[in-house]
């Protein structure tokens, strides 16, 4: 279920493989002799600990980290489907009877990510990645520039005619007595 160590995994392939474990280094060192696995960049995060990042043949595939104490999970791997959208994946999950348990969310490098349930209580996620910047529009041939017309602008009103304006604005919105002379 993997396209390869060169190539990016598609729509629907697994794109990520994340273990949470109780201790990160000892279960690094067990998947690193068993897979040969390389060790990548690793993040700090803060009191969560570090997340390190691992690969093979250049290609990042997973993160281990420590379970923090507020997850009451059992160590486990946790894998990620590329989508197109994680919002819209999201939503498609929870309407077809699944949950989101975290997210969609913001991940370091710009892609988005949801943590799910499916309805028979498998925990999965979706991952989509952040969007290519636009490609820069080619520039227009430059023309010469027309000469407008100058166009004579309005002066603001001084300073004592907005104030006028404003108290006729009050006066007219006060209650008026009415008109007349007084019933008794």
């Amino acid at each position: 279920l993997h396209p390869g160590p060169d190539a990016p995994a598609a729509i629907g392939d697994f794109s990520w493989h994340e273990l949470a474990t109780k201790d990160w280094q000892a279960a690094w060192r067990f998947y690193q002799a068993l897979f040969g696995w390389d060790k990548d960049e690793a993040m700090d995060m803060g009191p969560a600990g570090m997340y390190q990042m691992f690969g093979r043949g250049g290609r990042q595939l997973g993160g281990i980290y420590n379970t923090p104490s507020d997850m009451p999970a059992p160590p486990h791997w946790l894998s990620y489907v590329r989508v197109a959208s994680a919002d819209q994946a999201a939503k498609t999950v929870s309407a077809l009877g699944g949950k989101v348990v975290r997210g969609p969310m913001d991940v370091p490098g710009g892609d988005r990510i949801a943590m799910c349930v499916d309805p028979h209580g498998v925990a999965f996620a979706v991952h989509s990645t952040a969007a290519a910047p636009a490609a820069a529009r080619p520039k227009r041939q430059s023309q010469p520039a027309r000469k407008r017309p100058a166009v004579k602008r309005k002066r603001a009103p001084k300073r004592k005619a907005r104030v006028k304006a404003k108290r006729r604005a009050r006066r007219a919105r006060r209650p008026r007595p009415p008109r007349g002379r007084p019933r008794r």
